[in-house]
């Protein structure tokens, strides 16, 4: 049985899209015969050695340079703020340059990987599959019911600069002044503190322009209260300056029923879709202003969507591909592509 070793640079658990992606990773190659240890990496926190065939590390700052140090076989996914040219360090292009093969998303992000980790070769273009959150849960303790009155747009997200909470605020802010104003319910972990403190001080200031508590934060919640949270939503927004890939939370939100409407990004013209995407803040506000109050173009945007979401792998599909990459290595063979 190949042995593989996931490196995170979160908690294999926390609420963040790389934990999900390694979950889901790891299901998927132990259901095709691997045995699959997700470990986390970090300043503090780091394995000095392992028993593994293979490695494969999420994040090519923050976790390629650790797997460059362990003497085995190892592969490079490319996840996010990691495809910023600027915050790709040289440790971890030397790494991505030295592992056996460096992974993206989505074909839009191809040729970026490889000008900002100056690779010899273009990356291999794994899409990332969706699991549908479970269905049945509980309505999370300590939110609000879903407003009956006015529409309800969900951002999904871990608090920091990068997934542009802040920027959704201020683009919605006109909107939330008038009688037909939505509520914006910011759900996910504070991951920068500074940044947190900057967004709570905007909530307070909008708060007091309209009249009315109309923009909250709240904490993560889990899987299946996320989904009643999606459910729930008129719609699904993000406003991300950046993305190695859609979202997790955008995947899940149209598989719950839920339209997305995103900034533009490349990742977004991947997923939701060029239809779908727009900048901050215009015209995003008044396209979110068209979909929440229009069912019909909510509707048309939702089967869009939807045929989007149909036409990408199944997490079987998406296992097969990371096992046709990785047991050649497994078998201190050479991979036939993607080598950097």
């Amino acid at each position: 049985m190949p042995r593989l070793l996931v490196l995170v640079p979160c908690a294999p658990d926390a609420p963040r899209g790389n934990a999900v992606t390694a979950a889901r990773l790891a299901r998927g190659l132990r259901n095709r015969g691997w045995e699959v240890e997700v470990a986390e990496v970090g300043p503090r926190r780091a394995p000095e050695a392992v028993d593994a065939d293979v490695v494969l590390a999420l994040h090519g700052e923050r976790g390629a340079p650790f797997a460059a140090r362990l003497g085995r076989p190892y592969v490079v996914l490319l996840t996010g703020t990691d495809l910023v040219a600027e915050r790709a360090g040289e440790a971890g292009r030397e790494a991505a340059r030295g592992a056996a093969a460096v992974v993206v998303l989505a074909e839009a992000l191809a040729e970026r990987a490889r000008e900002a980790y100056a690779l010899a070769r273009p990356p291999v273009v794994i899409p990332q599959a969706l699991e549908p959150l479970p269905e049945g849960g509980a309505w999370p303790q300590g939110f609000p019911s879903p407003p009956e009155a006015r529409p309800l747009l969900l951002a999904p997200a871990g608090v920091r600069p990068v997934k542009g909470q802040r920027l959704l605020v201020a683009a919605l802010a006109p909107w939330a002044q008038e009688p037909d104003g939505p509520e914006l319910w910011l759900v996910g972990p504070v991951l920068d503190e500074a940044y947190a403190e900057a967004l709570d001080d905007d909530l307070a200031a909008v708060q007091r322009e309209a009249g009315r508590s109309w923009a909250r934060r709240f904490p993560a919640v889990g899987p299946a209260e996320l989904r009643c949270l999606l459910e729930a939503a008129t719609l699904a927004v993000s406003g991300s300056l950046w993305e190695g890939a859609a979202p997790n939370a955008l995947l899940e939100a149209v598989a719950a029923g839920t339209p997305v409407l995103a900034s533009d990004v490349p990742a977004h013209h991947d997923f939701p879709g060029p239809d779908d995407v727009a900048a901050l803040p215009e015209p995003f506000a008044t396209r979110a202003r068209t979909l929440a109050t229009d069912p019909a173009a909510r509707a048309a945007a939702l089967d869009r969507q939807r045929a989007r979401l149909a036409a990408r792998p199944n997490p079987e599909a998406e296992a097969a591909a990371w096992d046709t990459l990785l047991r050649p290595l497994a078998a201190r063979e050479a991979p036939e592509r993607g080598s950097p």
